[in-house]
Parts: structure tokens; sequence; C-alpha cells
């Protein structure tokens, strides 16, 4: 799917569904209700836009926030929609369910990002309303216009004050909505708009909502007709395009680098890679065909994200399951990253040193905003990792280890359920079979692997990509049976309270048994 790329793109999009609705779609609606409608009963153009919200969103709306990127309909397989229409949310004033015409949520946290109020074609702005005579109906209040022009009026209706029309009320129901998804959440969407498709108020600090005290006006910005909301496309585009609001920059190419960041804005650089993960049916079962792209995250001292990759669709690299081949595998990988983290160091001017993956977890400014292991899609993962160049280490860290093997394993007591991996194998997530060095059998490990995060245990567990009730092991969704000691993550996960693992304890190994060390205060998975 197409993405608009710039302000000039989306100010250019704008515009054009603006024409085809005044000059393509309106004229068809027209011809359409004269044929249907009784002639004695037929209502004017202005009567049907003044009546009829889905004329807006339909035409003008949806291609407005399509082109800030907001998509309702992007395909499976690029992950679920970041736009839903009538979502439901209880409110938190009357306990009834109501609906948001739309609510951008971020795709993996399912965070609240936007939410946009559609009004009808010829809603107006509003004015501020003189009290009527004492007895007289709200009609005869008389439309003041104030200092301080529109954001000064939005923002005194917002703390109660008279305005013309349907205002108080709509404001009152946008203030419930935020107020409700904050209450079901515990967050706020960071950016608020509403829009007739002619018009676009932008709430730009929706926290106001939550209290009592009215949204300054300095924090209202409002476009008062199409020809304002194009003018002022860069403002609009900045404020509400669908990575801004996220603050974090699509997958550029180096050479888009300096038109985003330069060289002393830029906070740290690590290593990363796209991981697709297709379980393909060999003759016998099904086989997992793992490919990866090197990435290199750049951290500024804005807050932003920027993800790098070499755009070339040959810069992937298919993990292999032929013994012997994986050293090959992982130096050509290493050498692709490099390349890029040198390309993107030229185009900027400067030597970037990636940092460990210790610092990323324990750095809430950067893991917060980037976790280590996301799920982009059904079959595709971002997997940071840091100062390495793959989430695989060459050889394990801890030599002569026994508990590659489930045998070894089992005859020690701890062989992992249901019995030795003689396969790559799908259904276990066990890339490496028993008996690789990349393998672990050890049926404690596994089972403290796939221990559930909770909120009274994260404490212990540390600083982890899962959500609660989500497996302690950062890479399990992928991978459940690699040996700890080969992964990039393990000197994150070994620093944990809740795990050790029973390699650390290991003395000797001989044929016949396995001799152990006394065991330490922190005792190891490995079972007596």
């Amino acid at each position: 799917m197409n993405r608009t790329r710039n302000a000039t793109d989306f100010k250019t999009a704008f515009r054009g569904a603006k024409l085809k609705y005044e000059y393509v779609f309106r004229e068809r609606i027209d011809k359409l209700r004269a044929a249907l409608e009784d002639a004695a009963l037929s209502l004017t153009k202005a009567d049907i836009d003044d009546s009829l919200e889905y004329h807006a969103r339909c035409y003008i709306i949806n291609a407005l926030l399509e082109a800030l990127n907001w998509r309702l309909n992007a395909k499976v397989e690029e992950g679920l929609p970041n736009l839903v229409p009538e979502t439901a949310v209880r409110s938190d004033a009357s306990g009834k369910r109501r609906f948001l015409d739309y609510l951008g949520f971020e795709q993996n946290t399912l965070k609240p990002l936007l939410v946009v109020e559609a009004k009808r074609l010829k809603a107006p702005l509003p004015l501020l309303a003189t009290l009527p005579a004492p007895g007289a109906s709200d009609a005869a209040a008389i439309p003041v216009d104030p200092v301080g022009g529109p954001s000064a009026i939005v923002s005194r209706g917002l703390a109660g004050e008279k305005l013309t029309g349907d205002w108080n009320h709509w404001l009152v129901e946008l203030k419930d909505y935020i107020r409700s998804i904050h209450t079901k959440t515990k967050q706020v969407p960071k950016r608020v708009a509403m829009t007739n498709g002619e018009w676009l108020i932008l709430f730009r600090e929706p926290t106001a909502f939550l209290g009592d005290a009215a949204c300054p006006p300095e924090d209202i910005l409002i476009y008062g007709d199409a020809d304002a909301i194009a003018n002022n496309s860069a403002e609009v585009y900045l404020a509400l395009e669908h990575q801004h609001v996220l603050d974090e920059l699509p997958f550029l190419a180096p050479v888009e680098v300096p038109f985003h960041v330069t060289a002393p804005l830029v906070r740290n650089a690590m290593h990363a890679l796209r991981l697709r993960y297709q379980q393909t049916p060999a003759i016998k079962q099904p086989a997992p065909i793992i490919h990866v792209a090197p990435v290199v995250i750049l951290r500024t001292q804005l807050g932003t994200t920027i993800r790098v990759e070499n755009p070339d669709p040959r810069a992937q690299f298919e993990l292999p399951h032929a013994a012997g081949q994986l050293g090959t595998h992982l130096a050509d990988v290493g050498h692709a990253a490099e390349d890029l983290l040198g390309e993107i160091s030229e185009r900027l001017q400067t030597a970037l040193v990636p940092t460990p993956l210790e610092d990323h977890f324990i750095d809430p400014q950067s893991f917060d905003v980037h976790k280590a292991v996301t799920q982009l899609s059904e079959d595709e993962y971002f997997v940071v990792t840091g100062q390495h160049t793959h989430y695989l280490l060459p050889e394990p860290s801890v030599p002569d280890c026994p508990y590659h093997e489930w045998g070894k394993s089992n005859a020690a007591g701890v062989g992992a359920p249901p019995g030795p991996i003689t396969v790559s194998n799908v259904k276990e997530r066990s890339f490496f079979p028993s008996g690789e060095t990349h393998h672990c059998a050890h049926g404690n490990v596994l089972l403290a692997k796939s221990s559930e995060i909770t909120a009274e245990n994260r404490t212990r567990c540390g600083r982890r990509s899962g959500e609660d009730g989500e497996a302690f092991c950062e890479i399990w969704s992928f991978e459940q049976r690699l040996c700890c000691r080969t992964c990039a993550f393990e000197r994150v996960c070994t620093k944990a309270h809740v795990f050790h693992l029973p390699c650390q304890a290991l003395v000797e190994i001989e044929p016949a048994a396995v001799v152990r060390a006394p065991r330490a205060a922190s005792p190891a998975l490995a079972s007596e």
C-alpha cells in the first residue's frame, strides 16, 4: 500500500478528494436522488448536505485521513488496520454504549492514538451566543464573535459557555469520549480532531479533557475551510500524520536519513532485524523458513525513532537448515548489517557505534518507546539486537554443556517434553534439532522461558517486551528451544532474579555423568 510521504502529497490528495466530490460524486448523487425521489418532496443540495454526515465521511473525511496515512483498508498481510470506524466505548457519564466515528490506535499495543469526530458538511463552526431573554427560546440567542477568534470560542465552549447550534452538546460528548477511553485503557489519545471535510479542529493536548479546566486556546488549532487546511498542509501533516502521531518514522533508506536527522541529534544507534517466520510444509512435517533483513535503529535527542534498512530486496537472508552453514549465514548477515551502519555513518558524517542491548533494556526512554521484540504482523517480527547483528550467536558462551542433547538431558531427569526433536519443528517452535549446539533440551529451562509475566512478578522478571500473561522468553513466539547461551538476549535474561541456567553450575562433564558444583544461594534450573 502506497504511503503519503510528505505534506505536499497530503495537500494534493486532499484537494483531489474535494474536487472529486464537488464535480463528480455530488453530481452522481443528485442524479440518483432525482430519479428516486418524489419531485414534490425533492430536497436541495444544501438540504442534503446539511442533514447528512455520511457524505462528508465517505467522500472527503475518509480521503483526508487516508492522505494522513490512517488506513481503513489495510490488507491482512499488512497487519490490522490502524483506523477503525464506529468503535464502541462505554460512556463514563451515562453508562451507555457510545460509538466513536474514528479511532486510530497503535497496532501492537492497541494504545489509542487518534479520535476523529465527523460532522455534516454544512455544519458551521461555533460562535458564542448571548443568553436569550427570559422566556425566549434558545433560538433567540445572538451569535457573538469574541476577541481570540475560533480557538477562543471552542475553549470557552469546553468551559461551559453557551455556543451556537449543537456545539455545546458536541463538545460535552467529545469530552465524555476521551474520559471514557482513559477510564478503560488508562491512556489518553495523543490527538483529537473534529471535521466536516471543510473545516478542521485539532486538539493538540487531549489530556485537557480529563480535568475541569478549559483547554487553552493555543492548544486548539482551527482551519476554517478547505483552503485553510490545504494552505496549512505542513502543519496539519506534522500534527496528524500517522507516523508523526506515533512518533516513529517508517523504514527509511540510508539516503533519506539526513533529511530527518543530523549527527548531533543522534542519541544512539542499534542493530536490529526484520524477521519473517513462515510455516512451510515439508514432505513429512512442517518446517519453519526464517528470513532476516538487517536494520539500524537511530534514536534522536527529540525522542523520535528512525529505522533504516537497505531497500534492495536482495538484502535479506534465509536461515539455513543444513548443519555447518550457520556460520556463513551469520557472517553474511553481519557484513550486511555493518555495511548498512557504515553507509548511515557516511551519510551523517559521523562514526556510529551500536549501543549494547543491555543498555537499551535499562533505558526507559529507549526501551519503552521501542520494545526489543515487536510482532509486526502474523508472521513478521522486529527484533532489536543492540551491538549484535543477529539474534543468534555463533557459539554457546558456556562450552561443553550436555543439555543440547535430549538423551543426556533425559538421563539426568530433565528431558524436555514431549521428547527429542529430531528435525526443525514448527509445532514446538524449534529451528535447531536435538544435538546441535543451538538447541536446548532441558525441561526446566523450557518451563522457565514459558512462564507468564504477571503484575506480581514483573519486577523480578526485569524489563521485558512481553505484556502481562505473555512468556518470559523474548523470542518465544518464533523460537522456543534455542539454547539461551547462543541467544543475543542471554545477558539481559540472566540478570533477572527469576531466571537461572543449569550450565552455569557445571564444573566438569564426563561421558557417563554430569558433575555439578555445590548449589549456590540462587538455585539453578537443573533438577537434583
